[in-house]
């Protein structure tokens, strides 16, 4: 008798440890649904800032490459000479700039007698090349001296151009001491500086004007953790 009732005990046990094993089994091979998505080929590239600075004389068709050459090289001055140069500067990056001329170099005697006027980019797109219609910029000496520049404050979108013209001009009444000699060497130089507002982000313009509204509802840009 105690036997049965220890075997009807055994079993019972035997029973509940599977009812239990099988509830834990279906407890860790339950399904869920899941779904996945993936956004790919993700970028940052930043912005590319470059400009390209060409000339041409006045008569000709093509311009070429103004860095590193000589754009002014005529050895025949004299009294009433006129040296005409077109100048084209393009925004060759992705980023709009601001930008303005600027002749820089040494000083000379020649220079004295050398006068320096720019048709604008306008006057220039129009034709209108009369002498009345040009700037006048001074002497060669005073535009040396004082690192004198020009279109200041013009500005390019990427892949914009404009054209300027140069002057440089011998004094119709340049004496024979200006006879046989040289000027230093002096440079054109095309300078660019990043315009801000111009791009814009995801919430405004006004990124690269006031960095701490980068991020709505915050009154400074967030640091890393």
């Amino acid at each position: 008798m105690t036997n049965k009732k220890s075997t009807k005990r055994a079993l019972l046990v035997s029973a509940m440890a599977m009812v239990i094993c099988f509830t834990m089994l279906l407890g860790t091979t339950f399904a869920w649904f899941t779904d996945s998505e993936t956004s790919t080929n993700n970028v940052i590239k930043s912005g590319k800032l470059e400009i390209k600075f060409e000339y041409k004389d006045q008569k000709a068709t093509e311009y070429s490459d103004a860095e590193g050459k000589t754009i002014f090289d005529y050895d025949k001055w004299e009294p009433g000479y006129a040296a005409v140069k077109q100048v084209r500067v393009t925004n060759d990056g992705t980023l709009a700039f601001n930008y303005k001329f600027k002749i820089t170099g040494a000083t000379s005697d020649i220079a004295n007698a050398i006068d320096v006027y720019c048709f604008d980019a306008d006057s220039v797109a129009r034709g209108d090349l009369n002498r009345e219609n040009a700037a006048y910029l001074g002497t060669l000496t005073t535009v040396l001296g004082a690192n004198f520049d020009f279109a200041e404050g013009e500005s390019l979108e990427a892949g914009g151009s404009k054209v300027f013209t140069i002057v440089l001009k011998m004094n119709e009444e340049a004496g024979n001491e200006y006879q046989n000699i040289s000027s230093g060497y002096f440079s054109v130089q095309v300078l660019a500086t990043q315009k801000t507002a111009s791009e814009t982000d995801s919430i405004d313009g006004n990124y690269d004007k006031h960095p701490e509204d980068a991020f709505p509802g915050q009154n400074s840009v967030p640091t890393n953790p």
